[in-house]
């Protein structure tokens, strides 16, 4: 078995039935099984053998979608990179993930370009959506291939996708998911959420990215289902989409949902069975209006990359604003102190949490992995409280992580660039409310205020050296971070967010 198995059961029962769509493009369970074999073939023909690693650089698309499968197919291991990924962060994680393969579109193909001399194990770059010249393009690739693939067993404890995520230190971490854990993901939330055949769900979320995956691919194949994407999330697309497909289940985050409500009222989410958001918390009078106008609730769900959605609320289940839910099915959760000892019931503690769906290891990193888990129990860094029915309201972080647009950012990792600017004294970065986003990176620089950097001179600093959407919205040049024995993080976040609002409502 391999994590293609996923999709056997569809395959067998309803070949020709819708697989996957991206935006207007479409594969039913026969064509991605001979495209994943084709790319299975390509891979064993350039010397790809069980446990090297293959990377995907792109945006959502049908191939990203066969790709991992070619890959589960023969035994190699899936590393996707973010399609926001700079330069010097791509380095950094195709080494620690020890890439040997590449397949990019063209959208970020000058990116892996000028990063493939410091990518220290790569062999090979193709080009999954055109032709450009000296790089290998999969439009020739492919024709060479019949897709007649024998699938290949693999250890299902061993790694088979690893995600790129910020975690608890500096540069981003690599989260290894198993043949186990990918297809437990697939069966507890089907299970869960009660999916059958004729479900299609959406997502605005990036396959190379823990969410879509987790939550929508895997379910939705192991159901038999559709699972749904856009290549990058456009609000009209999404409702168009929505009628096109026959959606049942959407996933979007608070502010796109908010986008969306407004764009015809709700008229055209009336199909919906099921509509879950994550990474924010949700305004209590926006999802009085949800509820009005579409006639289901929004419900929250909770989750992480380690360890897929592990909470949420199913359609058959009362909804209860500002809960993230219940446990899925087969994963098991508890609530603990600093000592690791349980909670009473409605007290706030860590959430640690244990089944089949966790991941293995952070890759290459024993002693992350080994401080991340006691008595087999993952600790997140998340608390919760959990009330008299059952159901969990999430209470904050315990680590530092800034969730902007449902994606994690490290302020670490941000910091450790930004200090390196000469004029950088020392810096500190923190997450602020913003109602765009959820959350915005703000940075608090310490300087010779006789030679200040400007906030322009900083954050093109920072561009190439991290993506984008890490570099901070908004900086405050002060001559010392304010301490006494310590700096307080709580005071400085409340002074960030005073802040940010008043630059905001200039």
């Amino acid at each position: 078995m391999n994590a293609s198995w996923v999709y056997k059961r569809a395959l067998e029962k309803t070949p020709s039935k819708t697989a996957v769509a991206v935006d207007n493009e479409i594969l039913s369970y026969g064509e991605l099984d001979k495209k994943a074999n084709k790319v299975a073939q390509f891979l064993k023909s350039v010397g790809t053998e069980k446990g090297d690693k293959v990377g995907f650089f792109m945006e959502n698309n049908l191939f990203i979608t066969y790709g991992y499968m070619g890959c589960f197919k023969i035994g190699a291991v899936v590393v996707p990179a973010s399609y926001y990924t700079s330069e010097g962060e791509l380095v950094h994680e195709a080494n620690e993930g020890e890439v040997k393969f590449y397949f990019v579109s063209k959208g970020r193909l000058e990116t892996i370009k000028n990063a493939a001399k410091d990518i220290k194990h790569l062999k090979g770059i193709v080009l999954v959506d055109g032709k450009e010249k000296d790089v290998s393009s999969w439009l020739d690739i492919e024709r060479q291939f019949n897709g007649d693939f024998e699938d290949v067993d693999v250890d299902e404890n061993e790694p088979a996708l690893i995600l790129f995520t910020s975690g608890s230190t500096g540069k981003t971490k690599g989260v290894a998911h198993t043949t186990k854990s990918l297809i437990a993901n697939g069966r507890a939330r089907t299970k869960t959420l009660r999916h059958t055949p004729d479900d299609v769900m959406i997502t605005t979320s990036f396959l190379c990215h823990g969410a879509a995956p987790l939550i929508v691919l895997f379910p939705m194949l192991y159901a038999g289902g559709t699972a749904v994407f856009m290549s990058h999330y456009d609000r009209d697309k999404f409702v168009e989409m929505i009628k096109r497909y026959g959606i049942t289940h959407a996933a979007a985050s608070p502010k796109q949902w908010e986008e969306i409500l407004e764009f015809d009222k709700g008229k055209s989410l009336k199909g919906l069975k099921y509509a879950t958001t994550g990474g924010d918390v949700v305004d209590v009078g926006f999802r009085k209006r949800f509820r009005e106008l579409v006639g289901i609730p929004l419900v929250s769900s909770l989750g992480m990359t380690e360890c897929g959605g592990y909470m949420t609320i199913p359609p058959h289940k009362k909804a209860k604003d500002e809960s993230v839910g219940m446990p899925i099915d087969g994963v098991s959760v508890k609530l603990v102190d600093d000592n690791y000892n349980d909670v009473k019931q409605g007290e706030t503690g860590e959430i640690l949490v244990k089944g089949d769906t966790v991941f293995c290891c952070y890759y290459n990193d024993d002693e992350l992995t080994k401080s991340s888990f006691i008595d087999g129990w993952f600790k997140t860094g998340d608390l919760a409280r959990v009330d008299e029915d059952g159901y969990y309201y999430f209470e904050g972080r315990k680590k530092r992580i800034i969730v902007k647009g449902g994606g994690n950012i490290n302020p670490l990792e941000v910091e450790d660039v930004l200090r390196k600017h000469p004029k950088v004294k020392e810096c500190l970065v923190v997450g602020v409310k913003d109602d765009d986003v959820g959350e915005e990176v703000f940075a608090f620089v310490a300087c010779d205020m006789n030679n200040p950097p400007s906030e322009d001179e900083l954050k093109e600093f920072l561009k190439g050296k991290i993506s984008e959407r890490k570099i901070p919205a908004c900086f405050e040049i002060i001559e010392e971070l304010p301490r006494k024995d310590k700096i307080d993080l709580k005071a400085l976040r409340e002074l960030a967010n005073e802040i940010f609002q008043k630059r905001r409502n200039r």
